[in-house]
């Protein structure tokens, strides 16, 4: 339907009234004024529609809707399918393409449905409904939202009441959706409220083989009370299970039917109970399981069918039983209630023993029922021999019976069976044969008739056992572990019997709760109670003991150690055979001494194939794994016995074994106030228990060392401090440090550090024959006690702090700390070991050298005390000021070098930022001696002292470079920044290299010369000037590095980060230039049309602006071009020398050569081609008189 404007439907009103004016005078005088009004109202010439014409397009079609402010319309849309094929999709706007995309996460419902009461009566085919819906719906403003109703196949007998939400000025109505058919509630209202309506419909009913009415409603609680006209009928609802349906008569009998349901689409059917079907279409479906738990026993069956048909309710059927079986009681109707309700049972043959009628109550009746009874088959003992055939209930005269069966089984018998068709085994392979008190057998059948023989097989019963034994060697003891699984014992408690040999105190206990079993000793065997637990495996056992370790006297030859092993004997009661299947022995050891075992001398001892991986496992789930497989093997061994049931012993040697340790060492020394602070962490690891002891060592300071280094540090200060008190005084230091005590903590606990007397550091000499006096006399040795040294991972931590007494005489002061070390013969350090400096709020602390890092790294332990200097940290850098500076750059092929010379004024930190600060060798010297240097980042810093005011500092790069590309650009490697002198850039290129372009902002300190006949550049100061205009107070500290040979210029500037310049090759230089002439000669050669004067001045405006941008460059390609444009003369006048002149009696004249060199080539009425002239032929004067434009050459 097309909408139109008023104005419009006005005019078209009165346009079809205008045919009827002869009709009545009356209506023609109110289309004129209708028309007057349109007229009027709209200000716009209208005129009629002639006849026999149809109305205009845009009368029938709507107007476009206008677009919106600064936006677009939008007529529709373009999509791509899977095809990447275009369609385009008219109307559509981005708001539909979005809830299209959100698809079911697009939750815009504004309505919920509250109820649905259906009240109606059944006349034959026509069924009369009062239909009464309960709608909540949410507040819609001016919107009008479409709520479906569906009922489509309802039809509406009068109008619809609102009994409910009609209020407020909500403005509602039913609609009918014109394409579907489906009943839509329009509602606008203006708050959230409850809209309720009442409709009078009829629907049509089915009424084939059973009555049927289709209900089509909206997802709501629903109601249905219907009253029927026919009567002893039985209600149904197919192929739903939700619904709730009560069949009632009333007092006139006529059936009534109640459905409680949840909306949507179902049907309802009703019908006789004793409406004689022809042929029933019955499908049965059984579950049945059996339990059979001995071959004397007799087999009952749990039987569940579920009887179908397909054509209508079920009435009655016939049941057909095995032959021999019996029933235990009467089949229930489980779907009639809780308990279920017994059915009918009767004999159609008396001379059918196996043949039931099994009749359904009238209100049972359904499409589909399920039954359950139980049957008693007898059994015989079958055998294999003889089996028993297996048979299950069937319904007769059925389509179909299939289903399925399950057998369960005791735990002493099998069930065994032969292959037949029509049913098959579906047991798990690994079910078939689980260890546990009972079996299950699965079967599927697809037809009744079918015979499976089966039988009980009697279970052969057998013990399995396996070992696992522990042993932990200490230095004085051992200790097992043994573990005891059993597989095979049914039903019933085992007794095991294990000999045990020499080892004592036995706990035997639960491997899984730890709760203790009982246990008794008999004839030198320990005899276990082993419980059942409900499996095939038995409780797993652990047995806990230990032993003494027993030498041979020292003076035998032989000191042997011997362990047996503790074995399983056999089951105490005998009742049922046991086999021994494994026995593992695995041997570990956490003292001094290491246990070596010797395999020749033991007996029924074998290395066990997969003991490094069993060794890993094991080290893995408790301990932290290694990678060597060395220390693997010293760790855990894994031996197996052979054979397993016999008494196995380990002969063996104690041998010692050093302590060995992995280490990480970390250290920091901080100065906090007057207190210098060292703290050393270990972390240790170490597969041998240190037994609660380590030995250690802590350097301490040598008296002249530190007097010597202390008067070093005086004279190097220029200090009037006289030596022999500084001599004393770091005496004196060394004197107290020597007292100081480290505080040391082991995994966070506190321990004890005990000074090693004389006596036992000779004890030690002699016992590893070294001797240590020279190590002793810097290093005092202690012995680490805590109960938490043992083996695995340890952190040790040491704290040591001393008081720092600063000399107002001297500027800095020198300390030397010692940092100890263990000292243990087998030390593996992981990674480098860092002493980290840090400094305090006026002093920082600095390695004696000349340095200014921060951080110290050695590769191996430091035996000494590592000197230490602490200097007063140096004021702002603002205090220092930067005068001129010179950059000198020589470059190579692969190498770049530079020069940094710098006057300074005053104290402070010198900073260079680097350009590649990871790949630059540095060197610096300040007033001609080396100086310390540190790294910040990418920026080099050089502290300043305040010994002097004026300074000259010389900082000497070197990187690596690669040439590459026509041209190099070249660039100081490093950058003093804004805020100095006068700077100049000295570049040393190689000979065959010449500068084409630097950065115009620098300026160039170099003349213009002529050396023989070619232009060079020369700076206008030499070196030795340039080193004067810097160092003015002491030129001779400074000491200029080698540059070598080649072309230099000279550059100045004010800032140091515009040094920049681009160089070439003298090759390059000539291709380029070379090519350009050799081009532009071609050019003029064979296009004749760039033969003017506009290619001279293109030629001279490009060279100008050449000039203007690089003149550097400019000077070089005139040379160059210069010496290419001889060359060309050179080669043109050979060329005219050795080409002979062509012999010509006759040369065109000028207008012939201007017409010969035009484009288009018009020839005179007297041409003649050139083939004529090389005719040999007499010229006489009539031949000349005849040509005008030709004379005698």
């Amino acid at each position: 339907m097309y909408r139109t404007d008023s104005a419009t439907n006005l005019f078209s009103a009165a346009l079809m009234s205008a045919g009827s004016i002869a009709a009545s005078v009356v209506r023609c005088v109110g289309v004129i004024v209708c028309f007057t009004s349109v007229c009027l109202v709209g200000g716009v010439p209208s005129h009629a529609q002639p006849p026999g014409t149809y109305p205009p397009a845009e009368i029938l079609r709507p107007s476009p809707t206008p677009a919106e402010s600064g936006k677009l319309p939008i007529k529709g849309m373009m999509f791509l399918d899977v095809s990447e094929n275009a369609i385009y999709a008219p109307g559509m706007k981005y708001e539909r393409y979005l809830e299209l995309e959100r698809g079911g996460t697009n939750q815009t419902r504004r309505y919920v449905f509250d109820t649905v009461k259906i009240d109606g009566r059944v006349d034959g085919n026509r069924a009369e409904l009062s239909v009464e819906v309960r709608v909540a719906v949410d507040a819609t403003a001016d919107e009008t939202i479409e709520i479906p109703l569906a009922m489509e196949n309802f039809h509406r007998l009068g109008p619809v009441e609102f009994f409910s939400g009609a209020e407020n000025g909500n403005k509602l109505a039913v609609a009918v959706d014109q394409d579907s058919g489906d009943y839509e509630l329009l509602a606008s209202v203006a708050k959230e409220t409850i809209v309720g309506f009442r409709m009078q419909m009829s629907a049509r009913v089915e009424t084939d083989v059973v009555h049927a009415l289709d209900f089509r409603l909206p997802p709501s609680a629903t109601e249905i009370n219907l009253v029927s006209d026919s009567r002893d009928v039985v209600g149904v609802i197919p192929n739903r299970d939700d619904e709730v349906l009560e069949t009632s008569a009333d007092e006139a009998g006529r059936s009534q039917f109640k459905v409680i349901s949840s909306g949507g689409r179902f049907t309802l059917q009703w019908g006789t109970m004793d409406r004689p079907v022809s042929v029933p279409l019955l499908e049965a479906t059984s579950g049945i399981s059996m339990q059979w738990n001995s071959p004397q026993d007799p087999l009952l069956q749990n039987v569940k069918m579920t009887v179908r048909d397909s054509r209508g309710p079920i009435s009655s059927f016939k049941l057909r039983i095995p032959p021999g079986a019996s029933l235990r009681d009467d089949p229930k109707l489980i779907t009639s209630g809780q308990f279920g309700q017994q059915v009918e049972l009767s004999k159609p043959d008396a001379g059918d023993a196996e043949l039931f009628q099994v009749t359904i109550p009238k209100f049972e009746r359904r499409q589909s029922i399920v039954l359950e009874f139980r049957l008693e088959i007898p059994s015989d003992s079958p055998t294999a021999k003889n089996p028993l055939a297996l048979q299950v209930p069937v319904v007769a005269e059925a389509l179909r019976n299939q289903g399925t069966i399950n057998i369960t089984t005791g735990a002493d018998y099998r069930l065994r069976w032969h292959q037949r068709s029509y049913v098959k085994n579906t047991t798990p392979a690994a079910e078939d044969e689980t260890a546990v008190d009972q079996r299950s057998y699965s079967f599927q059948f697809i037809r009744g008739e079918f015979t499976l023989p089966i039988w009980l097989d009697a279970t052969k019963r057998e013990f399995r056992v396996s070992s696992e034994c522990d042993i932990e060697l200490r230095d004085n003891s051992a200790n097992l572990s043994m573990e005891i699984e059993s597989i095979g014992n049914g039903n019933r408690s085992q007794l095991l019997s294990v000999d045990l040999a020499d080892w004592q105190a036995p706990r035997i206990e639960n491997a899984r709760t730890g709760a203790p079993l009982p246990w008794y000793e008999s004839d030198n065997l320990i005899e276990i109670e082993v419980n059942y637990t409900g499996m095939e495996e038995s409780i797993p056992v652990l047995i806990k003991a230990r032993r003494g370790l027993s030498e041979a006297s020292a003076d035998q030859a032989d000191r042997r150690v011997e362990l047996p092993v503790p074995r399983i004997v056999g089951s105490g009661d005998r009742r049922d055979p046991i086999t021994i299947q494994e026995a593992i022995v695995r041997l570990s050891g956490k003292g001094r001494r290491s246990f070596v075992v010797d395999l020749e001398r033991s007996s029924h001892l074998e290395r066990s194939a997969d003991a490094e991986s069993a060794a890993l496992e094991r080290v893995g789930n408790g301990e932290r794994a290694t990678a060597d497989p060395s220390r693997i093997g010293d760790t855990t061994r894994v031996f197996a016995v052979m054979p397993p049931e016999s008494a196995a012993r380990i002969v063996g040697q104690l041998v010692e074994r050093p302590p060995r340790i992995s280490l990480e060492h970390t250290a920091n020394v901080k100065l906090i106030g007057d207190q210098l602070v060292t703290t050393v962490t270990w972390l240790i690891e170490t597969p041998v228990d240190l037994e609660g002891r380590l030995r250690i060592a802590i350097p301490e300071p040598t008296p002249g060392v530190a007097a010597d280094a202390a008067s070093n540090v005086a004279s190097s200060q220029g200090s009037g401090a006289d030596d022999e008190g500084e001599t004393s005084g770091a005496t004196d230091g060394q004197n107290d440090s020597a007292m100081k005590q480290w505080s040391v903590e082991v995994n966070d606990r506190a321990a004890q550090l005990q000074a090693v007397t004389s006596d036992a550091l000779a004890d030690q000499q002699q016992a590893t024959g070294t001797n240590t006096a020279g190590q002793a006399s810097q290093s005092l040795q202690y012995d680490l006690v805590s109960d938490a040294l043992a083996d695995g991972n340890m952190e040790v931590r040491f704290i040591h702090s001393e008081s720092v007494t600063f000399n107002p005489d001297a500027a800095e002061k020198l300390v030397e700390i010692g940092l100890p070390y263990p000292i243990v013969q087998d030390i593996t350090l992981r990674g480098k070991i860092e002493l980290e400096l840090l400094g305090g709020e006026s002093h920082d602390i600095t390695p004696a050298e000349k340095s200014l890092t921060d951080q110290l790294v050695f590769r191996t332990l430091p035996t000494k005390t590592v000197p230490l200097r602490i200097s007063p940290r140096a004021p702002a850098k603002s205090e220092l000021l930067t005068g001129k500076i010179v950059v000198r750059t020589a470059i190579s092929e692969i190498s770049q070098h530079d020069q940094v010379i710098a006057s300074l004024e005053g104290t402070g930190e010198f900073e260079l930022d680097l350009e590649y600060a990871d790949q630059t060798e540095i060197q610096v010297t300040l007033n001609g001696e080396p100086a310390a240097y540190k790294m910040v980042g990418e920026r080099l810093v050089v502290r300043v002292p305040s010994d002097m005011q004026q300074h000259l500092i010389d900082v000497r790069l070197w990187i690596d470079r690669t040439g590459g590309g026509l041209f190099q650009s070249i660039r100081p490697l490093a950058h003093v920044g804004p805020g100095t002198g006068q700077l100049f850039w000295q570049l040393t290129v190689p000979s065959d290299c010449h500068l084409v372009w630097a950065t115009p902002s620098v300026g160039r300190e170099m003349q213009w010369g002529f050396d023989r006949w070619r232009l060079i550049r020369s700076p206008l100061m030499t070196e030795t000037t340039l080193i004067n205009r810097v160092a003015t107070a002491q030129p001779e500290a400074i000491d200029l590095s080698p540059m070598p040979t080649g072309n230099r210029y000279l550059f100045s500037s004010m800032d140091d980060r515009s040094f920049r310049s681009m160089v070439g090759t003298r090759t390059i230089l000539w291709m380029i230039v070379a090519g350009a002439i050799v081009f532009v000669a071609a050019v003029l050669t064979y296009i004749p049309a760039t033969r003017n004067p506009f290619s001279a001045v293109v030629a001279i405006v490009c060279f100008a602006g050449l000039l203007a941008v690089a003149p550097d460059a400019a000077i070089l390609v005139g040379q160059v071009t210069m010496l290419s444009l001889v060359l060309v003369i050179v080669m043109l006048a050979i060329r005219n020398l050795v080409l002979p002149t062509p012999s010509r009696v006759l040369t065109s004249t000028r207008e012939t050569r201007l017409d010969s060199s035009s484009q288009s080539r018009r020839q005179p009425p007297d041409y003649r081609p050139p083939s004529s002239i090389a005719v040999t032929h007499s010229i006489g004067p009539e031949d000349v008189s005849k040509s005008a434009d030709e004379v005698a050459s």
